[in-house]
């Protein structure tokens, strides 16, 4: 989430680092660990999921949205809070941060090609 009621009402942390903070606070003091996985869901922005062929070279290049932090994306939110995704890098320092016994799983998304959903995987 970015800025807005919830966002700020959760001590200004996007909705994962928040999540995860209550998951890592709950284990810290019962012992208890409520979640194995954090599981998150990821579409590209930019309508590379159409099955348009126009988007090819688009879909390639967004891939890069998973896993470099270098990589500014090419759809709206390089004009939100998030210009930089870097999905699993991001998602991973935060277990690890906040949750360290956690695992990570992206098990859905589609770049709306069977090439390009082929390399996200």
């Amino acid at each position: 989430c970015g800025p807005g009621s919830d966002f700020y009402g959760h001590g200004s942390m996007g909705w994962i680092e928040w999540y995860l903070t209550q998951v890592g606070a709950t284990y810290a003091n019962t012992g208890v660990k409520l979640v194995d996985y954090l599981d998150l869901h990821y579409y590209p922005q930019s309508g590379e999921f159409s099955a348009d062929a126009s988007f090819d070279t688009l879909r390639l290049r967004s891939i890069r949205e998973l896993y470099d932090p270098t990589y500014r994306s090419e759809s709206w939110l390089q004009n939100w809070i998030h210009p930089y995704p870097a999905l699993i890098p991001t998602a991973l320092a935060l277990i690890q941060q906040k949750a360290p016994w956690m695992k990570l799983a992206i098990t859905e998304y589609s770049w709306g090609s069977t090439y390009g959903s082929a390399l996200a995987q």
